[in-house]
């Protein structure tokens, strides 16, 4: 299981990665790598992949990394079709049982986010649809959503204990600064990552990246 979050602000957009792989040695075996780069980075956004990233059928990371290293600053409208036609099969691959992207950046002094379900041909326009403007895989309400719950419970812990939010209901991140929301997921990640065995497959140190309407702010790609 892979951790993407997408975090939308007023004035900025935070999309971050867990880091951990899950190697199949045999139908009983199998083995966690901290080691894989979900986030993949162009000039003007970045691409969060979850799912199965690799299938006997199609190794669908690589190839949307060597997709994003030569369309590396596009209009989002025109990128989109373009990913979709990569993997025309996909529905058909019974060894991939999803993969989604979250797709945020800006283009001409406008920040945009989407979210892509490929094996549907599904396509989300994060800031019309996100509830409380957070998403965390698939996942973006906190009054049912099991993962967007544990989420932000360890925001709300790493707030808490930082003195920064005194409040017993979950918290709305948005309302927080820009390095306290980092901190604060990258509080998060590292509690998945040492002691969460509902979400044993999510670990591996946070990646990150900030984009404003015209620039990447800050990442650690």
């Amino acid at each position: 299981m892979t951790l993407i979050s997408n975090i939308i602000h007023n004035d900025f957009i935070i999309i971050a990665s867990d880091k951990r792989r899950t190697v199949i040695v045999n139908q009983n075996e199998q083995y966690s790598v901290d080691d894989e780069k979900k986030l993949l980075l162009g000039i003007n956004y970045a691409i969060g992949v979850q799912g199965s990233l690799s299938t006997k059928n199609e190794k669908y990371l690589i190839k949307l990394r060597e997709f994003v290293s030569s369309n590396e600053v596009n209009n989002p409208l025109e990128i989109i079709p373009l990913i979709f036609k990569l993997f025309p099969d996909i529905s058909n691959d019974e060894n991939c049982s999803d993969l989604n992207l979250t797709f945020s950046g800006f283009f001409e002094n406008s920040l945009f986010s989407y979210y892509l379900k490929l094996k549907t041909n599904e396509i989300i326009n994060c800031l019309k649809t996100d509830t409380f403007s957070i998403r965390f895989n698939n996942e973006n309400n906190k009054d049912d959503d099991m993962l967007v719950r544990r989420s932000l419970l360890y925001i709300k812990v790493y707030l808490q204990e930082n003195n920064l939010y005194d409040r017993i209901a979950l918290p709305n991140i948005t309302e927080f600064e820009r390095a306290t929301i980092i901190e604060a997921l990258n509080f998060m990640y590292s509690k998945f990552h040492n002691n969460d065995l509902d979400f044993y497959t999510i670990g591996g140190e946070m990646e990150y990246c900030i984009f404003s309407n015209n620039a990447i702010i800050q990442t650690n790609l």
